[in-house]
């Protein structure tokens, strides 16, 4: 899970274009991306084939580019061991096809780009 305030869907698009190295270096596969808008920006989910533990998943979700207090926050939770630590609020969050589409194919792209 993923989020991005403040930005257009061109420049989501571009962020994760550019980082699509950690799809690589990760050697993570892609089953589905899901792009949502929101009041403030973006909400990505990506569902991938491999299980993660938390602290890698956290790694991930930052070096792709997730806001960086939520990552601060879920630092915490994981620490913690708090369960379902990998929150994303989903009050009028509005499903967007087109962006998901061209998002799993850049990120499709990252499983054997590099």
């Amino acid at each position: 899970m993923l989020d991005f305030d403040n930005i257009d869907g061109n420049t989501l698009l571009k962020i994760l274009e550019q980082r699509t190295f950690v799809i690589f270096y990760f050697k993570i596969h892609i089953k589905e991306v899901l792009v949502f808008e929101t009041k403030h920006g973006w909400h990505v989910y990506i569902e991938i084939e491999e299980r993660l533990d938390d602290m890698k998943v956290l790694f991930i979700q930052t070096a792709l580019g997730d806001d960086f207090k939520r990552a601060c926050f879920n630092y915490t939770r994981v620490e913690l061991k708090i369960p379902n630590w990998n929150v994303l609020y989903t009050e009028n969050e509005k499903y967007n096809k087109e962006l998901s589409r061209k998002l799993y194919k850049i990120l499709k792209k990252g499983e054997t780009q590099w």
